[in-house]
């Protein structure tokens, strides 16, 4: 007799690098740019870009974290349109609870 996952957890466990995605925002605790991610992704845990953008969308696709795309900043109190926008991801409420578990998991298996 096997063991069923959820769906949910076979998709996060089938994409390589979705675990250490969510890690890796939660140790971030801010919303972090897209390329900074992948950065983080590649030194951190040897996650490529195609391997982390697929984490990306199954993590989107879960409701596990956010996008949220910047194309302003604010000087001198007014808010300036910026040349290239910065697309920011960050953990949802749900994103932020499996997270800790993953954190958790990870330091009582080191």
């Amino acid at each position: 007799m096997g063991f069923i996952l959820s769906s949910a957890l076979g998709e996060l466990e089938r994409s390589y690098g979705s675990l250490r995605l969510l890690i890796a925002l939660y140790r971030k605790n801010n919303p972090i740019m897209l390329t900074n991610l992948r950065d983080e992704m590649l030194t951190q845990y040897g996650v490529g870009r195609r391997a982390t953008q697929t984490s990306i969308d199954v993590c989107l696709k879960l409701k596990l974290i956010k996008r949220e795309i910047e194309s302003t900043e604010m000087k001198n109190g007014q808010a300036i349109r910026i040349p290239m926008p910065r697309v920011l991801h960050s953990l949802t409420p749900k994103g932020k609870k499996v997270a800790k578990i993953l954190t958790e998991l990870d330091s009582a298996l080191t």
